[in-house]
């Protein structure tokens, strides 16, 4: 039954392509031939201009309201949602009133949102809170599990205040992540292959209007597919999630069958997009004649999904009751890939010089023949102009030095620690100090100094390591 739901959907969709495409229906796409081969045309949108109508709401918000601050939108939030209740302390007992601590909560919130620092918030206010007030509130209330059920707290609210007719239903969602420095000190601290540099990744799930719905935590070797399917089946709020925006990262096989067995779309922003090939559910079934070229010849072999039916359903409902975790599903079917990015960063460029190597040695091979039937047959040469060698080829050069970096990137995250340079001196004038670690990479002669300090800066101890 699965399997002949699967093929009468994919007939029915390379259907309707097929009849969008010879009708002019399809929104300019098109199948156009590029140098003998055939490929996806789509149009360039360009830039989307503003309406005038959105133009005048903005001028009007401005004049009426002007400049609202942060502290302002909090209370107000809170205000209407009471999302402060979610905080409950970790203490036996509450002895001071819920509205002094209420107080103090968005103090305290306002301080670490806007990376302000609760010193500066105590000593900058007229708010009457003391700098220990805070950080006691901070330390007996501000936790991971009551900031998930306040953030859930006030985009329920948002969601329920949403009017359908002006913002829609929002069951699209788009998630992307982003890469923070941090020290190398910090347990969760990887070198990134791609952006270069210590640091840890933050995964944001967001809904088509600007709601942040989950937030995560992750390494930068930590596969982003898992955090995207992690963040649509446990997002801790009310939303309805059916379609799934994701960008190059989401365009994994074993990411496109585990989002259909959950029940939403994974549309991720697809790589060499002009060069994709649609597939058939069956050797025998026609292809319209729109999509000549772009249709693989080998279809799909449904023999392996018919074996394989119970461990995916087995797997897909663990994900769905949270009983195992993607990261760790998703890596029992990508085995033989390379797990670290560095890695598949070296076989990526050494696939592309591959590539360009064997297309110019075909043209310097092809003129070559070509060569020596012209002087067989009593003529000069071949016409145009021979190919430019390997060794000169501005193409292969380039594909090269991106291999050689590739190289570099992995050998850096293999050994974070480099060894000093085997032309390094020891320090005449300084025999104590050593060769310390930067935080950027590297090494500088110095020392280690610990500094203990009190809360109003009083210096306790200070120690220097060898």
């Amino acid at each position: 039954m699965f399997i002949s739901t699967l093929k009468e959907a994919m007939r029915a969709s390379m259907a309707a392509c097929g009849q969008a495409i010879s009708r002019n229906k399809s929104g300019s796409t098109k199948v156009k031939t590029h140098r003998g081969e055939p490929r996806w045309q789509f149009p360039d949108l360009g830039k989307l201009k503003v309406p005038e109508n959105l133009r005048a709401l903005h001028t009007e918000i401005a004049a009426r309201w002007g400049i609202i601050d942060l502290l302002d939108f909090l209370k107000e939030s809170d205000f209407v949602t009471d999302f402060t209740d979610a905080f409950t302390t970790v203490a036996t007992r509450e002895a001071t009133p819920r509205e002094v601590i209420r107080k103090r909560l968005l103090l305290v919130l306002y301080a670490l949102g806007t990376n302000v620092g609760i010193k500066r918030v105590a000593d900058g206010g007229r708010h009457g809170e003391t700098e220990a007030a805070l950080r006691a509130t901070r330390h007996l209330f501000v936790n991971r599990d009551n900031l998930r059920a306040a953030i859930a707290t006030l985009v329920n609210a948002t969601l329920r205040m949403r009017d359908p007719l002006w913002w829609g239903n929002g069951t699209a969602c788009a998630s992307d992540s982003k890469k923070f420095g941090s020290w190398s000190s910090n347990l969760m601290t990887e070198y990134h292959a791609r952006y270069g540099g210590p640091g840890v990744m933050i995964y944001w799930h967001v809904d088509r209007t600007s709601v942040c719905v989950n937030s995560q935590l992750r390494s930068c070797n930590a596969s982003e597919v898992a955090a995207m399917m992690e963040g649509v089946l446990r997002h801790c709020t009310d939303a309805t999630i059916d379609r799934q925006y994701t960008d190059s990262h989401g365009q994994s096989l074993v990411g496109f069958a585990f989002s259909y067995l959950l029940g939403f779309k994974l549309l991720p922003r697809m790589k060499n997009i002009a060069r994709q090939k649609l597939v058939k559910a069956d050797a025998d079934d026609q292809v319209p004649s729109c999509l000549t070229g772009m249709v693989a010849d080998k279809p799909i072999d449904w023999e392996i999904i018919a074996q394989q039916y119970d461990q995916m359903v087995k797997y897909a409902t663990a994900l769905r009751l949270g009983t195992a975790e993607a990261e760790q599903v998703l890596r029992r079917f990508t085995r033989g890939d390379p797990k670290h990015p560095a890695e598949r960063m070296v076989a990526k460029a050494e696939r592309r010089l591959a590539a360009v190597t064997t297309a110019q040695q075909a043209r310097l091979d092809d003129h070559a023949r070509r060569a020596g039937q012209e002087r067989q047959a009593g003529r000069r040469g071949a016409n145009g102009r021979p190919p430019v060698p390997l060794e000169n080829k501005t193409v292969v050069l380039r594909q090269r030095a991106r291999l050689a970096k590739a190289i570099a990137h992995l050998e850096r995250a293999r050994n974070p620690r480099p060894l000093p340079s085997p032309t390094a001196r020891a320090c005449l004038t300084d025999p104590d100090s050593r060769l310390m670690l930067n935080k950027r990479g590297g090494y500088c002669q110095g020392y280690n100094i610990q500094i203990a300090s009190a809360r109003r800066q009083l210096l306790l101890a200070v120690r220097v390591l060898l």
